[in-house]
């Protein structure tokens, strides 16, 4: 067996993953079949998804393992889908928690849940992917464990050769942009420019002509993604749903980590009832990275064929940016990234300054690095990040030693 045949989910036992395997035996441009060790904590869970990936995918020719201990699922692996939630949803539910405390924004991806995940995972992570480096240094590791370019950044720092954060959210903004404009998504190019959940569509186009003026025409007085048609004509690129957030004008529903609990418990029961069935309480959760980017990057790394993809890359000064790349069997070619001015230029400018002090901040913890994340986290009410501050601090046990500049 060579090394890419050997597929590797961390984190595996999640009834979510359901939705990967889903992904996996539904995909259309068919995936070749391979040996897919899932890998979880939970034993009666990842034994449970074990059999739904064996109902659906063995009679397409796969080979499907499962494993508690981390060393020995990665072994030898050549593709790795790290999407593991470390302190569970009991975890989720206290980084939900600290933003309440403020009044800010809830989001496990952006803001102070965010920044709190990170200061409670960052040991834990570090270990799996020292593991990862020592027992498979040749593998593509595909991270979805949120926030994700920091965790990226972690990751790549712990010596993983191969490691990219994937996310379906530029992919999808330009499908929607596409249908908002009744046109045939394959007719329509786009190029993407920022972070992952902070940036913009900067191009968007039908053969030569551009598209953005046309999207904000039909848009009239409706919004996209929940940014107003004006406020579009005034950026001049299609911002994506995660922009109002980082504006403070909006943000996700408190409770979600008991919301999803309380679903994943459903689909576990599902499985149980029906193990080769897809889950139908699966549906009431959006898991489009699947099949928009995990299983398509999956098939690029195995194939001759080259193809463009959307990845969040590591450069040589330690920022996780997401941009184009060109993948083929065993290589993820970074493209030239689009040139994008004005006030864009200047949201992509903070949301940059912004992850560089969070890395700084996870790299060597201070509570000068810590109050200086959130000066510069656009999600964070400038009057309350002293006390937030305070308040992570004292939670964290992070020391008062200068990380200012």
């Amino acid at each position: 067996m060579t090394p890419l045949q050997r597929m590797v989910v961390l984190g595996g036992s999640s009834p979510f993953t359901a939705g990967l395997i889903d992904s996996l035996a539904d995909s259309p441009a068919g995936l070749d079949p391979a040996e897919l060790v899932l890998h979880g904590r939970n034993e009666d869970l990842l034994a449970l998804v074990a059999g739904y990936a064996q109902q659906r995918l063995a009679p397409l020719g796969w080979r499907v393992l499962r494993e508690t201990d981390v060393a020995r699922a990665v072994t030898d692996a050549g593709l790795v889908v790290h999407q593991i939630r470390y302190g569970g949803m009991e975890g989720r539910g206290e980084d939900e928690s600290v933003a309440r405390r403020f009044d800010l924004p809830v989001d496990e991806t952006l803001g102070p849940a965010a920044l709190n995940t990170l200061l409670r995972i960052r040991e834990p992570l570090r270990d799996t992917a020292a593991i990862l480096a020592r027992r498979c240094p040749r593998a593509w590791v595909l991270n979805l464990t949120n926030p994700l370019s920091t965790t990226t950044t972690l990751m790549h720092d712990a010596g993983i050769r191969h490691c990219v954060g994937v996310c379906e959210l530029p992919r999808v903004t330009a499908r929607r942009a596409a249908e908002t404009l009744e046109l045939p998504v394959d007719e329509v190019t786009w190029r993407y420019r920022g972070l992952n959940h902070r940036g913009f569509l900067v191009e968007l186009r039908q053969r030569d002509e551009s598209l953005i003026r046309a999207l904000v025409e039909r848009l009239g007085h409706r919004s996209f993604e929940g940014v107003a048609a004006d406020e579009i004509a005034e950026l001049g690129v299609v911002p994506t749903k995660y922009f109002p957030l980082v504006r403070q004008r909006s943000a996700t529903r408190p409770g979600r980590a008991k919301t999803l609990t309380a679903l994943r418990e459903r689909i576990a029961a599902e499985l149980r009832a029906a193990p080769g069935e897809s889950p139908p309480a699966l549906r009431e959760r959006y898991m489009a990275w699947y099949p928009e980017s995990v299983v398509p990057l999956l098939q690029a790394l195995r194939s001759a064929e080259p193809s463009e993809q959307i990845v969040n890359v590591t450069d040589s000064g330690g920022l996780t940016r997401e941009l184009h790349a060109r993948v083929d069997r065993g290589a993820v070619t970074p493209q030239d990234e689009p040139s994008v001015r004005g006030e864009a230029a200047d949201w992509i400018d903070r949301f940059e300054r912004h992850e560089r002090a969070l890395v700084d901040l996870v790299r060597a913890p201070s509570v000068d690095r810590l109050e200086i994340a959130l000066e510069r986290d656009p999600t964070v009410d400038a009057s309350k990040a002293a006390a937030l501050a305070r308040f992570l601090a004292t939670e964290h046990g992070i020391a008062d030693r200068s990380g200012r500049p």
